[in-house]
């Protein structure tokens, strides 16, 4: 018998519900807006949005989401790309629109 995911408490959001959130909400790109600062930093890092897509469906959250000024919560999804460089995308979740909004995209792997 496969459980049940536990629902989405949207006054908290903790690390586990933004990631099947993201990895969710990513399957459809209509859900997905680019903005132009990320789309600067991608061509800057040499990534794809094929690279961002991956990370947004398959990635992990590891820190705590925090809300923005706007009121939607904010996390780091991050993956191992090819070349071997972890990528993390700063994303915002919009649960009114189910929209995820492309924040930044930076390396998670420089100290």
């Amino acid at each position: 018998m496969t459980p049940f995911p536990r629902p989405i408490h949207w006054e908290k959001v903790r690390s586990d519900d933004a990631k099947r959130i993201i990895n969710e909400w990513s399957q459809d790109d209509d859900k997905i807006i680019y903005t132009n600062h990320v789309l600067e930093r991608m061509e800057q890092r040499g990534l794809t949005r094929a690279d961002v897509k991956r990370v947004l469906l398959t990635g992990h959250v590891s820190t705590q989401p925090k809300k923005d000024e706007l009121g939607n919560w904010v996390a780091i999804i991050e993956r191992e790309i090819s070349g071997g460089r972890d990528a993390g995308v700063v994303t915002a979740m919009m649960n009114e629109d189910e929209k995820l909004v492309l924040i930044t995209v930076e390396w998670m792997d420089i100290k």
